[in-house]
């Protein structure tokens, strides 16, 4: 990422997208079209920030269930951007 001390061009934040639902079958489809959408995403700017690259790490999965026996659907995402400057 870089060529020497202070110099790095990226960061590579990961990031969680949890979904809870209901119903576990359309927390599950919501979970996938965010996979979908994710995984693989190329170059694009959002809000100033240049995102360069994003990819799954595994696949949507069940984390929980919470206190109203709603199912937390969760997936984890590598991302490279730009190095923020703010």
């Amino acid at each position: 990422m870089a060529s020497g001390a202070g110099l790095a061009v990226a960061e590579r934040p990961r990031v969680q997208v949890v979904v809870r639902s209901n119903a576990y079958s359309t927390g599950r489809t919501k979970a996938n079209d965010v996979f979908r959408l994710m995984d693989g995403l190329r170059e694009r700017t959002i809000n100033g920030v240049t995102y360069k690259w994003a990819a799954a790490i595994q696949s949507p999965f069940l984390m929980a269930r919470d206190e109203n026996d709603r199912a937390l659907i969760a997936c984890n995402y590598e991302v490279w951007k730009a190095i923020s400057t703010a």
